[in-house]
């Protein structure tokens, strides 16, 4: 995964993590560079305001969010891949970027106003957004989104209609470098399956996820971020000697040969912390740095935005 900064992720621990990551917000620090040609900063976060009652009044929880994030990334965001977000909660997330950073956000994919549909037949579920820096990067096409779906006799309930859930996905150029990077956000959920055919999914999953970005955007960087919903380790989580889960062992090897870009920045020598958790970016360009959210305490309610931190990586083409 090429040009690409990635951010984000949650995490209750106090720590500085490689020579980008900042222990907590700084009082009044912006960032106000933008990355170097060639290179793309990314961001990934599970905000978790798309679901509930309480989502649907205020989003001021949003406003912490914002504000860590341009407070600790060493470059405005040129990609910030959102989940658990609908259309209100995404587009106040824009706008809070573009009033805090001064730079022009805009939609890559803009999710819709209600992140569900159904009827007796089918339930398709849509909580996934992207936006775009568009000083920095242009959009190459008009976005869409990638389909799951399992088989039924695979599910753990009983109900009769088919589930799917969709996850977005657009590419984007560098306005000064050049780079194509073709982004995807995703939100994997493994909820109605038997737990015997978690792995499987794990599997097909990524698997259908990886074609759709490598038919539809062959010459671009791709990158995938998002919630997995699987911790890359599938015993312990955080060690860096564990056995892999089915998703990212899928997605980092042959043919798809992705990589973890926050984990190989760190094991170009750093320490392991945040390597813990269930949001990636994987990227097909060279990580050139990452990091995360690591001061960050969700049980205090001046810093609370999600049970997820945010993660960032900058990724080169």
């Amino acid at each position: 995964m090429t040009d690409i900064r990635t951010s984000i992720a949650v995490l209750t621990i106090a720590a500085t993590v490689g020579s980008s990551i900042v222990a907590g917000a700084p009082a009044g620090a912006q960032v106000s560079d933008v990355s170097p040609p060639g290179e793309v900063l990314v961001v990934t976060t599970n905000v978790q305001e798309a679901w509930q009652r309480a989502d649907m009044r205020s989003q001021a929880e949003l406003n912490n969010y914002v504000d860590r994030l341009l407070g600790q990334v060493p470059y405005l965001p040129d990609v910030v891949l959102l989940q658990e977000v609908r259309r209100k909660s995404a587009a106040y997330v824009r706008d809070r970027l573009t009033r805090k950073s001064g730079a022009a956000y805009g939609w890559g994919v803009r999710p819709p106003r209600r992140p569900w549909s159904q009827n007796p037949r089918k339930r398709t579920e849509t909580d996934s957004a992207i936006l775009i820096n568009t000083e920095t990067v242009r959009k190459k096409d008009a976005g869409g989104y990638i389909s799951l779906t399992y088989e039924r006799r695979h599910a753990s309930d009983t109900v009769e209609r088919v589930e799917i859930t969709q996850h977005a996905r657009v590419a984007v150029e560098e306005r000064d470098g050049g780079t194509t990077l073709a982004v995807a956000s995703v939100h994997m959920q493994y909820g109605h399956l038997l737990d015997r055919h978690v792995d499987r999914y794990q599997i097909r999953w990524t698997d259908k996820l990886a074609r759709v970005m490598a038919n539809r955007y062959p010459n671009a960087v791709r990158t995938i971020g998002g919630d997995f919903n699987k911790d890359r380790c599938a015993e312990r989580s955080g060690a860096r000697t564990c056995r892999k889960s089915p998703f990212w062992t899928n997605l980092t090897s042959d043919p798809w040969n992705y990589d973890d870009v926050l984990f190989e920045v760190f094991l170009a020598g750093q320490e392991g912390v945040g390597l813990g958790g269930v949001d990636f970016i994987f990227s097909m360009g060279d990580p050139v740095d990452a990091g995360s959210d690591t001061s960050y305490n969700k049980n205090n309610a001046n810093e609370f935005y999600s049970d997820h931190r945010f993660f960032w990586g900058v990724i080169g083409g």
